[in-house]
């Protein structure tokens, strides 16, 4: 209960409307799982950064549109520089 009232307080302090995009950090956590599903619920575009391609495939299956998975090195961008590109610079 108190995890769920939480993620729900963190997401509408925020000021975001749908369609909006929402970026959670350690989206596959005990709190981050349900900020992802709150945002999609809320109608918002969910960014999930979690650790490991098996977490980024666990938040999309909760609603996240994009996964950043911070151990890959390979396009050797920062997790910022992903996230701008994805948005495009949108809010």
């Amino acid at each position: 209960m108190c995890a769920g009232v939480t993620s729900y307080k963190a997401i509408k302090e925020t000021d975001t409307k749908p369609g909006d995009f929402l970026c959670v950090i350690g989206a596959a956590g005990g709190l981050g799982h349900l900020a992802v599903q709150y945002g999609k619920a809320m109608g918002l575009r969910v960014i999930a950064v979690v650790r490991g391609k098996d977490k980024v495939d666990y938040c999309k299956s909760l609603g996240a549109e994009f996964g950043v998975d911070v151990s890959d090195t390979t396009s050797g961008k920062t997790v910022t520089q992903i996230i701008e590109e994805y948005t495009q610079g949108e809010r």
